[in-house]
C-alpha cells in the first residue's frame, strides 16, 4: 500500500487591520521525527518559482527568491514512502529584520501516517469466489429488538 499523498502547504499573512501584513522573507521546511539520518521527510515541489526556491544551505527546505513583500506563499508536500513515520512541517517568517516569527503553534504541523487507513484496506478483490467449504459467522444484533417490536407471526 503507498502511502504518498499530496499537501498544499501555504503561509499567509493574518491581514490584521487595515493593510495586511505582509512578510519579505521565509523558510519552510520538513523534519522527520526520527533522529535517524536516513529517514524519509517527502520532497516540496515549487508552486511559484518566481516567488520561492529551494534553500542551498538547508536540505528539504524553500526559501524566498527576493525580499519583495508577500502576503501569501504556497509549496506542494509529497509524503516519504509507507512506513517512514512523522515528519514536521514548520516555518519561520520575517517581517521585518527585527521582527520574525517561528515555533508558533500555527507556524508548523506534526503529520503522521494514517494506521486505520492501513488496517481498513479490504485487499484485493476476487475474481473468482468458490464456497466450498463449511464457514461459521458471528452476529451482533444492537439495538431495540423485544416481543412487543418484533412479534411472531
Amino acid at each position: 500500500m503507498e502511502w504518498n499523498f499530496f499537501v498544499s502547504v501555504t503561509v499567509q499573512s493574518d491581514g490584521v487591520g487595515v493593510l495586511p501584513r505582509k512578510f519579505t522573507r521565509f523558510l519552510i521546511s520538513v523534519e522527520p521525527e526520527s533522529e535517524d539520518d536516513t529517514a524519509e521527510s517527502g520532497i516540496f515541489d515549487l508552486q511559484e518559482e518566481t516567488l520561492s526556491r529551494y534553500s542551498e544551505t538547508c536540505p528539504n527546505a524553500v526559501v524566498e527568491t527576493s525580499k519583495v513583500a508577500k502576503e501569501e506563499i504556497s509549496v506542494a508536500w509529497t509524503s516519504p514512502s509507507e512506513g517512514s513515520g512523522c515528519i514536521f512541517i514548520r516555518a519561520t517568517i520575517l517581517e521585518t529584520p527585527d521582527t520574525w516569527y517561528m515555533d508558533d503553534q500555527n507556524l508548523g504541523i506534526k503529520i503522521c501516517q494514517d494506521s486505520k487507513a492501513e488496517a481498513d484496506d479490504q485487499g484485493q478483490v476476487l475474481k473468482k469466489c468458490c464456497a466450498c467449504e463449511e464457514a461459521k459467522y458471528e452476529v451482533t444484533f444492537e439495538g431495540l429488538w423485544s416481543r412487543n417490536t418484533h412479534p411472531k407471526a
